[in-house]
């Protein structure tokens, strides 16, 4: 995506006659955190507003707006039965404008990235003889990049943690990596972030791990501050782990080191969602 690819979007959905959601923009040592929504979110991990996040706040907020639109399509897709949209969860869903360089090739590397990071953390959460390698976040190259370091140290005046432990578990990977990140939050438990693409680009991997890790440490300290209950499954979920009471379930994961590497299987779904309404706006890709 441009420089300035929000204003080249936001130009394309006007000209289109589709709506422009609201925006909201907060940003964490430089990077940027995008949300888009019609309604003002009523839950604190809201699922009906999509998120953009970049070092760059024009891609962020450009990347939440296609993931508006996205959903757009996949509901549509869910309400016409579409066989490719019967699991109403988007897993492995992504999108990306149609008028930008190689919309197609990028739609679908995107949402295979999306699921092949939802399966190799599921096949390693599941199953403890499958290998990882473990390092806590100092002793790595990422904590060289003064950038990350600076994002990492105001994530921690928001949300004190006590260590980042970076995982990447072991499979047949072709060139590809997954990278998952467990913050020991201080006096509570753990929160996590999680992201997959290519080795050679293991830089932007760790920043969208990252990014998903801040979203879920803003939302525990928000839980924590307002003493509000967990609505949906995932803020449950995110609750469970990060107030403590999975710390335990947590450092036996962690702590059981097998060298076993897992075979891919072949997806099951690897096509366009169509949409008549706006396939015109964005590519819509489903693995």
């Amino acid at each position: 995506m441009s420089q300035d690819s929000a204003v080249s979007f936001v130009k394309e959905i006007k000209n289109f006659g589709f709506e422009i959601p609201k925006l909201q923009i907060f940003s964490i040592g430089g990077l940027s955190f995008v949300s888009a929504f019609e309604v003002e979110p009523k839950t604190i991990m809201a699922n009906e507003a999509t998120a953009g996040v970049d070092y760059n706040p024009d891609i962020a907020i450009t990347k939440a707006l296609v993931e508006h639109f996205e959903r757009k399509v996949f509901s549509a897709g869910v309400d016409r039965g579409e066989p490719i949209c019967k699991r109403r969860h988007s897993d492995g869903v992504a999108a990306y404008p149609q008028s930008a360089n190689g919309a197609k090739i990028s739609a679908r590397e995107n949402a295979y990235y999306e699921a092949l990071e939802r399966f190799v953390w599921a096949k390693w959460w599941d199953d403890d003889k499958m290998g990882f390698s473990s390092e806590f976040i100092e002793n790595t190259n990422f904590w060289r990049n003064l950038r990350l370091k600076t994002t990492i140290e105001e994530f921690n005046e928001v949300l004190p943690v006590d260590s980042v432990r970076v995982i990447e578990p072991y499979f047949e990977s072709s060139g590809q990596s997954v990278l998952i990140l467990f913050a020991k939050v201080n006096g509570y438990g753990f929160i996590s972030g999680g992201a997959a693409g290519s080795s050679k680009k293991r830089g932007e991997i760790f920043v969208r791990a990252l990014a998903e890790l801040i979203r879920h440490g803003i939302a525990l300290s928000r839980f924590i501050e307002t003493k509000s209950e967990p609505v949906s499954f995932y803020e449950k979920r995110l609750l469970y782990f990060g107030l403590g009471d999975g710390n335990q379930i947590v450092e036996d994961r962690l702590n059981k080191h097998f060298e076993e590497l897992l075979k891919l299987p072949p997806l099951e779904i690897d096509s366009e969602i169509k949409s008549e309404k706006m396939d015109q706006l964005i590519v819509t890709h489903r693995c």
